[in-house]
């Protein structure tokens, strides 16, 4: 599914498409001349769709170390998963009973974690950790 957003004829056109997923991929297109006007961003809908899709299927197969230096890191399964609970709401206290581990290990791998990202706290972590896929 594709939605183009140009609220009059301009110079630049916004499109989002959705794949099976429900993810996301937005591309801009921009023109230096002539304006886009609503019956030109109609007819090259298609094309716009197949685009956006590529687009953001290339960028999300191939994260590189220079946009996302987070992806070349290596978190074990247990910082992973306490990063998992942090970003659910649970704190270093809440973590303990769910993972069954002591208090004392989770703040262990909250602080392996946070080095090894580059952090500056455990949320910080979390988000570097979730934005290349890390988490899941």
């Amino acid at each position: 599914m594709l939605h183009g957003l140009a609220l009059a004829p301009s110079a630049m056109a916004v499109f989002v498409g959705y794949d099976a997923n429900a993810v996301a991929g937005m591309l801009t297109l921009a023109r230096s001349e002539e304006l886009l006007t609503k019956s030109k961003l109609r007819s090259r809908r298609l094309m716009m769709a197949r685009l956006t899709q590529a687009t953001r299927l290339g960028m999300s197969q191939c994260p590189t170390p220079r946009l996302l230096p987070e992806s070349e890191i290596r978190l074990t399964e247990q910082e992973c998963a306490v990063l998992r609970w942090t970003g659910d709401g649970k704190t270093a206290s809440d973590i303990p009973e769910v993972m069954r581990i002591s208090e004392s290990t989770v703040n262990l791998h909250i602080r392996n974690a946070v080095a090894k990202l580059g952090a500056v706290n455990e949320l910080a972590a979390t988000v570097k950790a979730a934005m290349p896929g890390t988490l899941h």
